[in-house]
């Protein structure tokens, strides 16, 4: 792999990190929600 896909494979696990760690968790459904909601808005 090329250092651009590692970055980009880094930035999704940073990005993903509270969804990952609310997975583990009680509230998930609303976490995960809410980190796509606002990724796509452009707003997270």
């Amino acid at each position: 792999m090329d250092d651009s896909t590692l970055m980009f494979i880094a930035f999704l696990v940073i990005y993903f990190a509270p969804s990952i760690i609310a997975w583990n968790r009680k509230g998930r459904d609303g976490i995960i929600a809410l980190n796509i909601l606002l990724g796509w808005t452009f707003f997270g």
